[in-house]
């Protein structure tokens, strides 16, 4: 007599068994929750312990060089970024100024400040107060546009080649003036947890850059402060009778600037240029750019 098969005990496994299954959702482990929701593949998910660490990195910082490293380091995982501007005074009449912080090539802070970027800081500052106080993602597809000039040509190729920015900010009651922090970035899409953990990175990442010293033109009494237009103006040129635009022209004559480059930073004629060095050099009583340069030097 035949003996008939054992019957296999597992389970079947069925549609409406797997569909159960997955309506579940995976089974609760030890490990720390993710903060995300679903993402690419290739972006991990940012934890509550990643973030916790990133934070408490931050407390370190105390020069600049560890700012650059926080940041190019656990940073990038919360706050993906090429380039982060921190902008911070009065955003009208007084003017702010503007740090830059990025590895990227020739992307530093004089270099930036010298090409025109205070429209964009405006218009993506905006953004961020249109959204009620909370980060804000602005697609940008075109890139920034800065001014291109004869010089550091790839500063206005990389912001140009900037995708997205991340926006917030923080109003300083007690220094009474406005703090802006913009994150860019040539990815085209971020996880979308990232504006959400800005807003949790923001209280380490604005006390992280005032603890790092500041070039001296960031200063509010130092030797210059960033106008409206973002000239640095230095207080011994209105000691000698300079005009606030005779300042600015002069600032880009110390800095090597032909009149037709000066011309087109400020958005005036070359011949206007040369009328306000004319007057320029009569008050300095002087009687060409090098001896120009040469009395603000002594000044």
């Amino acid at each position: 007599m035949s003996q008939r098969p054992k019957a296999d005990r597992r389970p079947a496994s069925s549609p409406q068994r797997r569909a159960d299954s997955l309506s579940r959702g995976p089974r609760r482990t030890g490990r720390a929750q993710s903060m995300s929701v679903p993402r690419d593949a290739a972006t991990p998910a940012v934890t509550t312990q990643d973030l916790m660490r990133v934070i408490q990195q931050g407390l370190a910082v105390n020069r600049h060089v560890d700012l650059l490293r926080w940041l190019q380091g656990d940073v990038q995982r919360v706050l993906p970024h090429e380039i982060l501007l921190a902008c911070w005074g009065q955003f009208g009449a007084a003017g702010f100024h503007i740090d830059v912080i990025s590895r990227l090539p020739s992307i530093r802070t004089l270099n930036v400040i010298d090409r025109n970027i205070e429209p964009a800081v405006h218009r993506l500052r905006e953004r961020w107060r249109h959204g009620g106080g909370h980060a804000v993602k602005v697609a940008i597809p075109t890139g920034i546009a800065v001014t291109r000039t004869a010089t550091h040509c790839d500063v206005a190729d990389m912001f140009g080649a900037m995708r997205v920015a991340l926006v917030h900010g923080l109003n300083d009651q007690r220094g009474r003036q406005e703090c802006c922090y913009i994150a860019l970035t040539r990815r085209p899409t971020l996880p979308p947890i990232t504006p959400r953990a800005f807003e949790w990175l923001l209280p380490s990442l604005d006390t992280a850059l005032r603890g790092g010293a500041h070039l001296p033109i960031q200063y509010p009494h130092g030797p210059a402060t960033i106008a409206a237009n973002g000239a640095a103006l230095d207080p011994g040129f209105t000691a000698l009778g300079l005009s606030e635009r005779e300042a600015e022209i002069m600032r880009w004559v110390r800095a090597g600037k032909t009149n037709h480059e000066i011309g087109r930073i400020l958005s005036i004629s070359a011949f206007t240029v040369k009328n306000h060095l004319k007057r320029i050099y009569t008050k300095l009583d002087v009687r060409n750019r090098a001896q120009a340069v040469a009395r603000l030097a002594i000044q």
